[in-house]
């Protein structure tokens, strides 16, 4: 999502979280776009304040290091945005992903985030049907 004069204030908000902390990994950046007591809820457990957004962003970088983020598509609705977004790198460090933004006066005070890892390719590997699937 580029930021530009068209957006909504969230959107605006949403963008610059996307290009500045994960883009451009500036994580200083969250205390001028969320609440005090926002929360943020991920498969690695929930984080308090843009302080615990930061920690997730440094954990999300050491575990992808060579990451590239990609917002692909951005739905606004009310006081929610929701984008889909996706992390290249190696072909094993792939994630496609959801993100939706909560705003009180144009500042995230709550956001999940879901994200499953890309499956693997098995070269010459027949795909195992699953165990309630097969005929004794």
């Amino acid at each position: 999502m580029a930021v530009g004069p068209q957006l909504t204030a969230n959107q605006r908000v949403a963008a610059r979280l996307f290009n500045e902390v994960f883009f451009q990994q500036q994580p200083d950046v969250c205390v001028l776009l969320m609440t005090a007591n926002a929360i943020t809820h991920t498969p690695a457990g929930d984080f308090a304040g843009p302080a615990g957004f930061e920690q997730y962003v440094a954990e999300v970088w050491t575990a992808y290091p060579e990451a590239t983020f990609a917002i692909d598509a951005g739905v606004t609705d009310g006081d929610r945005v929701t984008l889909h977004w996706s992390l290249g790198g190696t072909p094993a460090d792939q994630l496609e992903g959801l993100a939706i933004l909560r705003f009180e006066q144009h500042m995230i005070a709550e956001s999940w985030i879901e994200y499953a890892e890309a499956a693997p390719v098995a070269p010459n590997v027949a795909p195992e049907l699953c165990p309630p699937c097969r005929e004794p």
